[in-house]
């Protein structure tokens, strides 16, 4: 595998996202986090959650990719709330989370909240995740279109945060890919400014992977992104794993 990774501040004051790329040998993994909480609260809250689940993931034996997921993101909700319980001025945090478990023939994806996982395939951009959201409920239901959730004033209430509750719901599937497809991980910096033809139109634009990774992150901005922006490139090399 080969991954590429970039985030930025934006135009918030800091950065409140997490990500994770693994260095050669280590676990195949990719994680993005979006944080939130009080002040400073969210990158607390990120950060824990990307620390827990690879001290989890590197623990798991003998469980299938999604079971190990699964329980990832469980021990970081418990190490968020139980952190936000014991530290008052952290009082509300919690994270976003989106994973993915790479092989070579295919692979496990894990998601709680409005980050998401992109497949891109033979020029095709599939959406693999499915946000936990008000207006993504409210756009499942036929109340309100995509475009309008665009704009919507509660575009960024989540339904679903990993250490804001006691216990969380995980969302995990598993896919199969093939030699030099693509996915993209990203916070919703990116894909709540950027509609899905834009992010296609990109990836057919932009071979490179490491460019295009640069050029989603540029394109968020230029489209007036008012959050903080991250985005994973993974690219399935064969049998290359670096």
């Amino acid at each position: 595998m080969r991954y590429f990774g970039r985030s930025v501040k934006g135009r918030r004051q800091h950065n409140e996202d997490s990500f994770y790329t693994p260095d050669c040998g280590d676990l195949d993994i990719a994680i993005v986090a979006d944080g939130m909480g009080g002040h400073r609260a969210g990158d607390v809250a990120s950060a824990l959650a990307m620390e827990e689940m690879l001290l989890q993931m590197r623990r798991s034996r003998l469980v299938t990719p999604e079971k190990a997921l699964r329980e990832a993101v469980l021990s970081a909700n418990r190490r968020i709330y139980e952190y936000g319980e014991l530290t008052p001025e952290c009082s509300g945090l919690g994270t976003t989370i989106v994973a993915a478990l790479l092989g070579q023939d295919a692979f496990s994806i894990c998601n709680v909240g409005d980050s998401r996982i992109y497949l891109y395939s033979d020029g095709a951009l599939t959406r693999l995740t499915r946000d936990h959201s008000l207006v993504a409920d409210l756009v499942r239901c036929g109340a309100i279109s995509d475009v309008d959730a665009r704009t919507h004033p509660y575009r960024n209430v989540i339904t679903r945060a990993v250490g804001t509750s006691d216990a969380v719901e995980v969302d995990t599937s598993t896919h199969a890919w093939r030699e030099d497809d693509m996915l993209l991980l990203c916070s919703d910096g990116l894909c709540g400014t950027l509609d899905d033809d834009s992010i296609r139109a990109l990836f057919d634009s932009t071979p490179d992977a490491r460019a295009l990774c640069d050029a989603l992150v540029e394109s968020a901005l230029e489209s007036g992104s008012t959050d903080n922006i991250t985005a994973v490139i993974v690219v399935n090399a064969g049998g290359a794993q670096c």
